[in-house]
């Protein structure tokens, strides 16, 4: 997204989520470090490349959010993935979490 020339994305909200992700039918743990309504940072001990595709569960408010991911960008130990196929209750699970703890932190859904 663009505005005024300048670059904007989602506010990312930093947490300290457990995560399991599975790549090539093989289970992985990790921590979920970012979160914003376009995709997550994570933390993983696996090596990763851009664009493999990945199945991530977590939970958060006590429901467990399934979805298939796409590795957008890797930094070490760091991927950035973008939801890729999710469905609309965990969309809706993710939306409202962030939306509250952005009020909370008096922080703006989008970063310029």
């Amino acid at each position: 997204m663009e505005k005024n020339n300048r670059l904007i994305r989602d506010s990312r909200l930093p947490v300290n989520i457990p995560v399991v992700y599975f790549l090539n039918n093989k289970e992985g743990a990790g921590t979920i470090v970012n979160m914003s309504v376009s995709g997550i940072g994570m933390e993983v001990k696996q090596s990763f490349i851009e664009g493999d595709l990945i199945r991530i569960m977590f939970k958060i408010t006590d429901v467990v959010i399934e979805f298939w991911g796409i590795v957008k960008n890797v930094e070490g130990n760091r991927l950035g993935v973008k939801y890729e196929e999710i469905s609309t209750n965990s969309m809706d699970e993710i939306n409202n979490y962030i939306c509250n703890m952005l009020i909370k932190a008096r922080k703006s859904s989008f970063e310029f």
